[in-house]
C-alpha cells in the first residue's frame, strides 16, 4: 500500500518508507519511536486504508511517533475516495462495497468523537 502510495504520487526520493503487515507489535512501534525520536527534523506520512483496522493501527502507530517526538508533524493520507479502500485499489479503479464504505465512516466517527 505504501508503494502503491509513492507511485500515485511519482516523488521523494529523499523518503524512508516503513511498512508493516497488520498491526504493529511492541518491537515495530519501538522503532517507530527510535525513529521519531533520532530524526526530530522529519515530516511523517501516516498511509491508511478506509477500513476499521486501519483506524486501530494508526491508533498505536500515532502515539508512539508522538511520544518519540512530541513536536512531530504527522499527515494522514487514504483515498479520497472513501469507496477505494486502499491506494492499490485507486491505481486498479476497484472499489469496496457500500456496506464497508458505511462501516469505515461509522468507525472514523466514532475516532474523532473519542479523539
Amino acid at each position: 500500500m505504501t508503494m502503491s502510495l509513492w507511485q500515485v504520487n511519482r516523488k521523494r526520493t529523499d523518503t524512508w518508507l516503513v511498512s508493516s503487515s497488520g498491526g504493529p507489535g511492541e518491537r515495530e512501534l519501538a522503532g517507530l519511536y527510535k525513529l521519531a525520536k533520532d530524526h526530530p527534523q522529519a515530516a511523517w506520512v501516516f498511509v491508511g486504508q478506509n477500513d476499521k483496522a486501519s483506524l486501530a493501527i494508526q491508533n498505536k502507530v500515532l502515539p508512539a511517533i508522538q511520544e518519540g517526538n512530541p513536536s512531530a508533524r504527522i499527515k494522514i493520507r487514504r483515498p479520497e475516495d472513501e469507496r477505494h479502500n486502499d491506494f492499490n485499489d485507486v491505481l486498479q479503479n476497484k472499489t469496496q462495497s457500500a456496506e464497508k464504505v458505511a462501516e469505515f465512516k461509522a468507525a472514523l466517527k466514532d475516532l474523532k468523537e473519542s479523539g
